[in-house]
């Protein structure tokens, strides 16, 4: 019953007709009869008559699910057995309109699943269509519903927290309710959560802690490359590249297929001026991800550097080929570029 939550009636007369004269012939000897009822009288847009014709078919799952859709769109929510399951087709059926380019639709569609079987994946789904929509107040009601419905003691109440956090801005808050949830969180969850935690104590400049969120991650899971990334990011930004090539070389050696490991060793050494070996690093990431239009950007400005204008033109022009919406400030470098060669 893919649609609108709200389902009126349809207009469409045949399918009506057709319906009524299958009932009546069915004359209450079909077993389904209070079924395709409830359905006759969804189509016709009387909710109530459809959900007192559903509640007839008894237990079955695919009739409840129809009275927990049309009792939903009235505002109520049932208490039921089988709500996991409503949760998880209201969830599917999100995920295929926003697929679709229907927003409106997927809200309907995650706030029904939510209402059903309350998760941190369908609230991030649901307050990330409404941010998207410019509505960060609905976005921080979905996760503040959401906290409400765990307790303390569980990893997706605190996650919840960090996320209004985050809506708000507010960087050590979020940084700090992140941690929360990694403590209380199973290792497999956790990983991601401190380095959420790192990442938000980065934003608040509070270096530290954001080297022990993540430090907290990589010894949990030792042969995964994000922690190390994290922690030569962190050692960049304070320009500690020593340290900085040294985390990134750990991250290469646990993905060496990975094309984010050569592209942050680039980055340190474009900011080293060691030109010739950003240029290697850069064009190995390229190997490994040719349509990276941020590698591309700058081995162009290496390429500049080392004074090779017209290689570094050509490079600039497949940056800017492969970005929707290319940075202003590169369009104009590449007018810049061209105008000095001629």
């Amino acid at each position: 019953m893919r649609g609108s939550l709200r389902q009126t009636a349809s207009g469409d007369d045949r399918t009506l007709q057709r319906m009524q004269v299958w009932l009546e012939r069915a004359s209450g000897r079909e077993l389904n009869a209070s079924f395709h009822q409830g359905n006759l009288a969804c189509l016709r847009g009387d909710a109530e008559q459809a959900v007192e014709a559903w509640k007839k078919d008894g237990d079955r799952s695919l009739a409840t699910l129809f009275v927990a859709i049309a009792s939903f769109g009235q505002g109520h929510v049932l208490e039921t057995s089988l709500a996991r399951n409503f949760g998880g087709y209201g969830y599917g059926s999100g995920v295929w309109y926003e697929r679709n380019g229907n927003a409106p639709a997927a809200i309907r569609w995650y706030s029904f699943s939510l209402a059903y079987e309350p998760s941190v994946r369908t609230a991030g789904k649901l307050a990330r269509l409404y941010q998207a929509q410019g509505d960060i107040a609905l976005a921080e009601e979905t996760w503040q519903r959401l906290a409400a419905v765990f307790p303390m003691n569980d990893p997706g109440h605190w996650e919840s927290v960090a996320q209004i956090a985050e809506l708000r801005q507010s960087w050590a808050a979020a940084a700090e309710a992140y941690g929360q949830a990694a403590a209380l969180a199973d290792p497999s969850a956790a990983y991601s959560l401190w380095l959420q935690s790192g990442n938000m104590w980065k934003r608040a400049k509070a270096y530290g802690p954001s080297e022990n969120a993540f430090r907290q991650a990589a010894a949990l899971e030792p042969e995964k490359m994000q922690a190390y990334l994290q922690m030569g990011n962190l050692c960049r930004v304070q320009k500690q590249y020593e340290e900085a090539t040294a985390w990134y070389q750990q991250a290469q050696r646990v993905a060496p297929e990975h094309f984010a490991p050569p592209y942050y060793l680039g980055l340190v050494a474009w900011a080293q001026q060691r030109y010739g070996e950003a240029l290697a690093d850069f064009d190995q990431s390229l190997m490994l991800k040719p349509d990276n239009a941020n590698a591309l950007y700058y081995k162009a400005m290496v390429l500049k550097a080392l004074e090779r204008h017209h290689e570094a033109i050509e490079t600039l022009k497949k940056a800017i080929a492969l970005r929707n919406n290319p940075p202003e400030n590169w369009i104009k470098l590449l007018a810049k570029w061209k105008e000095e060669v001629s």
